[in-house]
């Protein structure tokens, strides 16, 4: 199914939200977009020199369902760049 502008401008707003409660550090945006029954993985503890990363979220109906964080540190990142 391709999405729809609809379908995009939701996702955008999704994400924009999620991303900007965690800047502000308000976790009340985060109340209407994170489904009840949510799944989110992240790395624990999390590295302090990490240098790349994405988070990847699963959108239906306007809420995230599913979300799952992943990073290389300094030094993976060097020993694939050697």
């Amino acid at each position: 199914m391709k999405p729809t502008d609809d379908m995009t401008k939701t996702t955008d707003a999704v994400i924009d939200r999620f991303n900007r409660a965690f800047q502000e550090r308000d976790a009340a945006l985060l109340v209407d977009v994170i489904a009840p029954d949510c799944v989110m993985e992240s790395i624990q503890p999390a590295p302090d020199d990490s240098v790349r990363g994405v988070n990847v979220m699963r959108v239906v109906d306007g809420k995230i369902v599913e979300a799952a964080g992943y990073s290389k540190t300094a030094a993976t990142v060097a020993a694939l760049e050697s």
